[in-house]
């Protein structure tokens, strides 16, 4: 789907096959992308706005070994990607969202094990928000970079069950930024790695249930606060 000229467009595409490929361009003003591809195994959905007042929704429910990426340029955008285990398992899935511009807002969610989630902003007042969540997350990884003030990102990882190997990596630079880790789980194995570089930022991570736990956290600058529990 190609849609430009300033144009204010809506888009949606729902495909319930097997190895399915969906993309998206959108160049202009006050735009919508939806694409919906569920029960697949093997799909591809990718996303591009450039302008302003975007938002964006994939949602891969059931599938496995499947990929999605949004990228959007331009202020007030939001983007949202979700692979559930609605009919399937939702194993081995890749996503990734990259937003430069401000006011940005990033959620990823995934529910199942062995996924992989990336988000990067670039700019001022971003929320990125990943949750890998199951009875038996086994092997998540999210990966969190904001560049910018002013910025907050959240990383959830886990479940009550046993939930083991997970690894939360999470960047943050400039000032008065806020980061937010939660892994939990009966088993552990849990790693946590946040570095803000900037001044007045914060940093909190929970390990919760959790054996052999490792967090690191490294600040530099002045003025920053770091709490962990274990």
């Amino acid at each position: 789907v190609f849609q430009a000229n300033g144009s204010t467009a809506e888009s949606r595409v729902y495909q319930d096959s097997q190895d399915s490929v969906a993309g998206v361009y959108q160049e202009g003003d006050n735009q919508y992308s939806d694409v919906d591809q569920q029960i697949t195994q093997s799909g591809v959905a990718g996303v591009a706005q450039f302008g302003s007042s975007q938002r964006s929704r994939i949602q891969q429910n059931g599938a496995d070994n499947s990929y999605a990426g949004v990228l959007q340029a331009g202020s007030s955008n939001d983007a949202f990607i979700s692979q559930a285990n609605v009919g399937g398992s939702a194993e081995s899935n890749v996503a990734g969202i990259a937003q430069d511009g401000t006011d940005n807002r990033s959620g990823i969610r995934q529910l199942s094990s062995n996924n992989i989630a990336l988000s990067a902003q670039f700019g001022d007042l971003n929320e990125s928000y990943i949750v890998q969540r199951s009875g038996s997350g086994l092997g998540q990884e999210a990966y969190s970079l904001q560049d910018g003030t002013e910025n907050e990102s959240e990383i959830i990882q886990g479940s009550q069950g046993t939930t083991t190997n997970n690894l939360a990596t999470l960047t943050q630079v400039g000032d008065d930024n806020d980061s937010f880790i939660t892994q939990d789980g009966s088993t552990g194995n849990f790693t946590a790695t946040v570095t803000q570089t900037g001044n007045t930022n914060y940093s909190l991570v929970d390990q919760l249930g959790a054996n052999n736990g490792t967090a690191t956290v490294t600040q530099t600058g002045s003025g920053n606060f770091a709490y962990s529990y274990q």
